[in-house]
């Protein structure tokens, strides 16, 4: 017979924090379906959003940007998300990096 006590307790935390992470991580999924009405039809013909990650606390939206537009949506990463954050309703990323399509 096992008489070993296993402790069953759940801390709400730890609840709270995976329901929350999943919320976001659907809100977030928003941008990527939706990216013509977050940015506008230039920027979306010229970059796509490709990942969140996160450095830290801070989370970072990456953006593909089309050959011969990577700088160009460096320089107006403030914009973009002044935009994002507009349709998310919040401010939830902290930087934009730009990474170049493939082809």
């Amino acid at each position: 017979m096992n008489t070993k006590k296993y402790n069953t307790s759940v801390h709400v935390k730890s609840i709270v924090d995976s329901i929350l992470k999943n919320v976001a991580g659907r809100h977030y999924m928003a941008i990527f379906c939706d990216w013509r009405s977050v940015v506008g039809d230039y920027f979306n013909s010229i970059s796509a959003p490709h990942k969140v990650t996160a450095s830290g606390n801070k989370k970072i939206l990456v953006l593909k940007a089309k050959r011969g537009f990577t700088l160009e949506i460096q320089h107006e990463s403030d914009n973009i998300l002044h935009m994002v954050h507009g349709f998310l309703g919040n401010t939830c990323f902290s930087a934009v990096k730009v990474i170049q399509m493939d082809s």
